[in-house]
């Protein structure tokens, strides 16, 4: 099997003279060190993919809200049928994107057309994997957030009140756990195109044991620099996001060459 990530992370450190300290929070710097090495020269790219999946995502939404502007029971199950569908359908464009960021972190060629793979290749696999990760993130978010809004602020009902805010607590911890969980399909994916949606999940689960809480924190490590992209008027979420899943890409490859290092591959 040929991975995307069998020398880059070892060939880039071999050239710095470091060599990676496993399960250590100063990891996670030298792989957000590496990114934007990687992304010097290709942020127009990067830039250009981002946008053009941002772009699709606010026709969607639009067309939602144009489609169902009347409220009752069956326009409501058609919205929410139509949300499951387009939401599915920006997955798979997640894939193409994991696609041009794995050619992007490998010095291999990197063009728009990659973020139309999930549409190429695998494609029957690819769409019950969307789904299934559109379902699971569906859930995980909506249940607790309705549970909160519904019944957090009941001025007559203080244990309600308290046990909603629990359960929303709990229910927000289980949604960050299940998405750092399966956060590597896209890329795993794209690895093994031969994977199965059920497979690629399991996968991902296996490969992120261990890691969850590095991968928590890289995601964490981003919180300042979009705060300071308000100053900006949003117009730092052009650097601040190719950036991120650049990093993101990298932190895949390092948790790959893990499992080499480890002999499980």
């Amino acid at each position: 099997m040929i991975f995307h990530s069998k020398t880059l992370l070892t060939n880039y450190l071999e050239n710095k003279e470091r060599q990676i300290i496993m399960n250590q929070i100063r990891q996670i710097h030298e792989i957000k060190e590496i990114a934007k090495d990687k992304l010097l020269g290709n942020y127009r790219l990067a830039v250009l993919a981002i946008l053009l999946i941002q772009l699709v995502t606010i026709v969607i939404r639009d067309l939602s809200s144009t489609l169902f502007r009347t409220e009752t029971f069956v326009t409501s199950i058609l919205n929410l049928l139509f949300l499951f569908i387009s939401l599915t359908l920006l997955e798979i464009f997640s894939i193409g994107k994991a696609n041009l960021f794995l050619n992007l972190m490998t010095n291999r060629e990197a063009k728009l057309q990659n973020l139309y793979v999930g549409f190429q290749k695998n494609t029957s696999q690819g769409i019950i994997l969307c789904g299934i990760r559109t379902l699971i993130t569906s859930i995980a978010f909506t249940v607790p957030s309705t549970l909160f809004m519904n019944f957090a602020f009941q001025e007559d009902h203080p244990i309600t009140t308290l046990i909603t805010t629990i359960v929303f607590l709990i229910g927000t911890i289980i949604t960050i756990y299940l998405l750092l969980t399966i956060s590597q399909v896209f890329y795993l994916f794209n690895d093994f195109p031969d994977l199965s949606a059920i497979d690629a999940i399991k996968f991902s689960c296996k490969i992120t044991k261990g890691h969850r809480l590095r991968l928590f924190y890289l995601h964490i490590s981003f919180v300042p620099w979009y705060l300071l992209s308000i100053l900006t008027l949003g117009l730092g979420l052009l650097w601040i996001v190719p950036y991120l899943q650049s990093s993101l890409t990298l932190f895949y490859l390092n948790l790959i060459e893990i499992q080499q290092k480890n002999g499980k591959h």
